[in-house]
């Protein structure tokens, strides 16, 4: 009988393909041989790495990132009157009519430009953190937009929340509604929603590759100290995941999942055995 046999069955040397293999092992045990070749040892030693592969392959998800906004420094107001604005350089100021026209000429805007905003590649923006407070009177709604080529674009993402929302908010973190955080930890998260709510699903927007976006925080609240809400500083900000990885300047590309490194690494291997054996029998 063969040393490199099935159990009692006589069949030739397995092809050493490791899904293939992998499938031939199943419910299947070798017999162990004292003189086998080196190529059924190494097949007795692929079945722990079939077991992983059996699992379900693992998926990268790509990062989801935020803006943050600083704890300190100038606290513009936001209401029907004053916008905060991100925007692509490409888009030019919010104050230009030429590049975006729906920017009504009686609104103040604390603008600050991003590169990110460019898109060079695909990255999921899921909205921000803000460092917020509102007035004493404070009722309107404060919502977070994202739009595709300005706000003369496509409106592609957004939340609105409500003041009573947002001073419910800030009590859970013993906060007060007319007080900014001093923890950066204390934000309020304004992410994009599937149903464009606080208590929607946090639906992330994929940036698409060459187009220019804006993000801007609006409200419906009325001008005026006690009816406004306010941000902290929103010139210097940044852009990173809820763990602090910034944003990259260039495409970080996509990692393999581990079953595809680990066939690739099995391939190396099998062709270095191979390579070995004809030069011994050469």
């Amino acid at each position: 009988m063969p040393v490199d046999a099935w159990d009692s069955t006589l069949r030739p040397e397995p092809t050493l393909s490791l899904r293939g293999t992998c499938r031939k092992l199943k419910g299947r045990h070798w017999v162990d041989r004292p003189n086998e070749n080196a190529t059924v040892k190494l097949l007795k030693n692929l079945i722990p790495l079939c077991a992983l592969l059996a699992l379900p392959a693992v998926s990268h998800a790509s990062a989801i990132y935020y803006l943050y906004t600083p704890i300190t420094g100038a606290q513009p107001s936001i209401d029907v009157s004053s916008n905060t604005v991100w925007y692509g350089p490409s888009l030019g100021t919010p104050t230009n009519p030429v590049n975006n026209p729906n920017f009504a000429t009686g609104i103040t805007y604390t603008s600050a430009p991003s590169s990110a905003f460019d898109a060079t590649f695909a990255w999921d923006f899921g909205g921000g953190n803000f460092t917020l407070k509102e007035g004493t009177s404070t009722t309107g709604t404060i919502s977070l937009e994202l739009w595709d080529g300005g706000v003369d674009g496509t409106k592609v993402a957004w939340v609105t929340w409500t003041a009573a929302e947002m001073c419910a908010f800030k009590a859970t973190l013993s906060d007060g509604c007319q007080a900014f955080a001093n923890d950066a930890s204390h934000a309020v998260p304004l992410y994009f929603t599937d149903d464009h709510t606080k208590s929607g699903t946090a639906t992330p927007y994929t940036m698409v590759a060459g187009h220019s976006y804006l993000a801007v925080i609006t409200s419906t609240a009325p001008s005026g100290g006690s009816t406004s809400y306010f941000i902290k500083n929103p010139s210097v900000f940044t852009i990173e995941t809820d763990t602090g990885v910034q944003l990259p300047p260039t495409d970080p590309g996509s990692v393999p999942e581990p079953g595809t490194w680990m066939m690739m690494t099995s391939g190396v291997a099998l062709v270095a055995l191979f390579g070995s054996r004809r030069s011994r029998r050469g």
